[in-house]
């Protein structure tokens, strides 16, 4: 939804639709209780229920209600997960990517009104200082503007007529944080330990400012079909970003 009274607003009118066929399982919401990782949206957990298909009856459906500022922190963690190989979406991984991210997730609740996450500075003040201090220690804005230049130029070489290219399953991406330029070499299904074994050797050689990835075509894929607008996404995040800490 374009703002968090709209999702208020529409969680609101699928809890009172008497007529609904579907039963109310139950309700997370997140944006009340943010979750530990700072992900914040509502979650309204359905029990199916049709006339016309009784074979799907009693399966569960989940309804995710976010606004587009939760929805592009959502993304953002999510492509922070694949290139980097973490699994921050589920509270786990580096502490440092964790905690900016629940940093972040605060400051874009005080804008939306709404409360912030545990542990976290209650003032923009405190938070845009504790913010700039982990932006300046990741290179956050560098990284999310390489793996955008990244998943540009990999959507430009799947719409490549050379078979080699297209028959890639792994990625391996050597992205200049700093000049925004990215070297690709591409690797078949069979070529799993080859590719891992290019990863492992070509970080060996990197310094701060190169950032190697080892990505798979499923795990592309799966970015794009679950954000679909991921470029805006990213971008709506970095103007976040960009506000908090100017």
């Amino acid at each position: 939804m374009s703002d968090v009274n709209l999702v208020d607003n529409l969680v609101e009118d699928y809890l009172k639709k008497s007529q609904f066929k579907h039963k109310l399982f139950s309700k997370k919401d997140y944006i009340t209780t943010p979750s530990k990782s700072g992900y914040r949206g509502v979650h309204l957990i359905y029990d199916y229920h049709s006339k016309r298909n009784k074979y799907y009856n009693d399966l569960k459906i989940e309804i995710q209600i976010r606004s587009l500022l939760q929805h592009a922190w959502a993304t953002t963690v999510e492509t922070i997960d694949i290139f980097t190989k973490q699994a921050l979406k589920s509270s786990q991984g580096d502490k440092d990517w964790s905690r900016f991210f629940v940093l972040m997730s605060s400051a874009m609740a005080i804008k939306e009104q709404r409360p912030i996450s545990l542990n976290t500075p209650a003032d923009l003040v405190g938070l845009k200082n504790e913010i700039i201090e982990y932006e300046n220690k990741l290179g956050v804005k560098n990284k999310l503007n390489a793996f955008r230049v990244s998943m540009r130029l990999l959507d430009s070489l799947d719409n490549n007529s050379n078979q080699n290219i297209q028959d890639a399953h792994y990625y391996l991406l050597e992205l200049d944080t700093t000049k925004n330029i990215v070297k690709i070499i591409t690797f078949n299904q069979n070529e799993s330990i080859k590719a891992n074994e290019a990863y492992i050797e070509l970080e060996k050689a990197s310094d701060i400012s190169i950032n190697v990835v080892l990505v798979s075509a499923e795990s592309l894929s799966t970015l794009k079909l679950a954000y679909p607008n991921y470029y805006a996404d990213t971008d709506m995040f970095l103007t976040s970003l960009n506000e908090i800490i100017t």
